[in-house]
């Protein structure tokens, strides 16, 4: 690891106000590298951690599962998942969904990729 990629993120947790120990820092920089949706702690709080390139599709099926419950009585009926979840985030983003904390949504970039963080406690 970079010591520039290193330091991009420090600054970027400091832009989001999340006070860091060296050891936090350190599993979330391992977690980045392993991993496209995870959980952190940090600061006495959790965080929901999901890169720009899987969001979308996590969105769509948790939004499927947590609304399909009631469809699968209705077999007869059929939903659009994909436009149905963009609906969802164009009227509410993803901090609605994901952040159920304070339905923040919080972004940050680090090596030329995106990551969406969520506080969920």
């Amino acid at each position: 690891m970079k010591l520039s990629t290193i330091r991009e993120m420090y600054d970027n947790l400091l832009d989001l106000d999340i006070e860091t120990t060296k050891e936090e820092r350190h599993e979330l920089l391992n977690s980045i590298n392993a991993e496209n949706d995870f959980y952190w702690e940090a600061d006495g709080a959790e965080y929901r951690i999901i890169c720009e390139d899987v969001i979308e599709e996590i969105h769509t099926e948790e939004l499927k599962d947590a609304l399909c419950a009631d469809f699968e009585k209705l077999w007869w009926i059929e939903v659009d998942w994909e436009k149905t979840a963009q609906n969802v985030r164009d009227s509410d983003g993803y901090g609605n969904h994901f952040s159920h904390y304070d339905h923040s949504e919080e972004e940050f970039r680090l090596d030329r990729t995106w990551y969406y963080v969520f506080r969920v406690n």
